[in-house]
């Protein structure tokens, strides 16, 4: 219950705060995007005088390079969103200057997941773009193998630690755990507070499915998923009406899909109090809600 009163209380409070400034939307993700790049210049930083040991780790973010790797997911792809909108040449580069140190961070975290949501999402974004340049495209992609390459040279393990499948076998094993405790509930699941951890093994305990999907089936059965799936599908439809009209919405459904495909490698179920995994499914969902209610809401006006 108190989970569920967050999200609505913050639900209603975006609607209204943006309903009476709307331009503060986009000023709002420009912040965020602010604060993800210092973030990740600092965390590079740190990583640097650590002689590149280990898994980077954001700073003031969480312990976990997952859930790291995953924001600087988020502000990379939203530099390139911006990049990809702007008419100025300058502008272009600048925006795309700043997406390096957060999609370094990203290759640095050693986190496959990220990684390919990242490509994924911009690939997506570029081929929906309808004044999409294929010099452009040549160029973003020299970009990133040379990102790339530089980071295997500085850091050889990196590399090795991406090709290892050790932990995409250990994932495999909690998501068919996942299915195992979802056939014990079908229909309700197991509920929140009964869910604590997923077990692997004897001696590995997981705290969630480590898949937005499967975690959500688990804790709230069929009806949970159902339920999540119709509030996706509701928004996805209203994208789809408006993306092509609204830069706005382009750039807060891009931040949206993005955190949805990071949750199905890094997610659990939704209700939850605020946190950072809030900004890879709340927040970008709930700026939609609120953008794409004025966009209904102006269009009704207009009509009229």
């Amino acid at each position: 219950i108190k989970q569920s009163l967050f999200i609505t209380l913050f639900t209603l409070a975006t609607i209204k705060l943006f309903e009476i400034r709307p331009k503060l939307l986009l000023f709002t993700i420009k912040l965020v995007i602010a604060f993800g790049v210092a973030n990740a210049c600092y965390s590079l930083y740190q990583h640097m005088e650590n002689d590149f040991h280990g898994r980077l780790l954001a700073i003031n973010l969480s312990s976990n390079p997952n859930k790291n790797s995953a924001m600087h997911t988020i502000i990379s792809v939203l530099c390139f969103a911006f990049a990809m909108e702007s008419k100025n040449l300058k502008v272009k580069a600048l925006l795309l200057t700043l997406a390096i140190p957060s999609i370094t961070s990203v290759i640095f975290s050693e986190s496959r997941g990220s990684l390919m949501t990242a490509l994924a999402v911009m690939a997506a974004y570029f081929t929906l773009d309808k004044k999409h340049n294929l010099q452009h495209a040549v160029a973003l992609t020299g970009s990133f193998f040379f990102l790339f390459a530089t980071a295997f040279v500085l850091c050889p393990e990196v590399y090795e630690s991406l090709i290892d499948r050790a932990n995409t076998r250990v994932r495999v094993k909690v998501w068919q755990q996942s299915i195992q405790a979802w056939q014990d509930s079908p229909f309700f699941g197991s509920g929140i507070t009964r869910a604590k951890y997923q077990p692997v093994n004897d001696i590995l305990l997981y705290p969630h499915s480590h898949n937005l999907l499967l975690d959500t089936m688990r804790v709230g059965g069929v009806v949970g998923l159902a339920l999540l799936v119709f509030q996706i599908a509701s928004v996805t439809r209203g994208v789809a009406t408006y993306y092509h009209r609204s830069l706005s919405v382009r750039i807060t459904s891009c931040w949206f899909f993005t955190g949805l495909l990071l949750l199905m490698v890094y997610g659990r179920q939704p209700l939850s109090r605020p946190e950072p995994n809030w900004l890879m499914y709340w927040v970008p969902l709930v700026l939609l809600f609120a953008l794409l209610t004025i966009k209904r809401h102006t269009d009704q006006s207009t009509n009229h």
